[in-house]
């Protein structure tokens, strides 16, 4: 099985918008990686990768999933940037 680093920065943060599944920190990171058509939802996430040819809808990692609730909840609390590793089925 193939997984893609996704590496959040924090310009990905600082570009993102709250609960906005296109323009999330998370959809915001994975198209500076090359994916395409990014939507992140607070569970899953679906994109297109060029180098597969192919899209996908995946279960996102509890790092993420955290990284978003944290994210989302206006409570004015800053969040960090997030590393996770993204398998791809094959």
């Amino acid at each position: 099985m193939t997984t893609i680093p996704v590496v959040m920065i924090q310009n990905d943060i600082d570009d993102g918008l709250p609960n906005d599944p296109l323009n999330c920190p998370i959809a915001q990171t994975m198209r500076r990686i090359g994916a395409e058509s990014v939507e992140v939802c607070s569970l899953t996430m679906e994109f297109y990768w060029p180098a597969t040819r192919t899209t996908y809808t995946i279960l996102l990692p509890s790092t993420a999933r955290k990284f978003i609730k944290r994210y989302d909840d206006d409570n004015g609390e800053p969040v960090n940037p997030i590393t996770f590793e993204l398998p791809l089925p094959t």
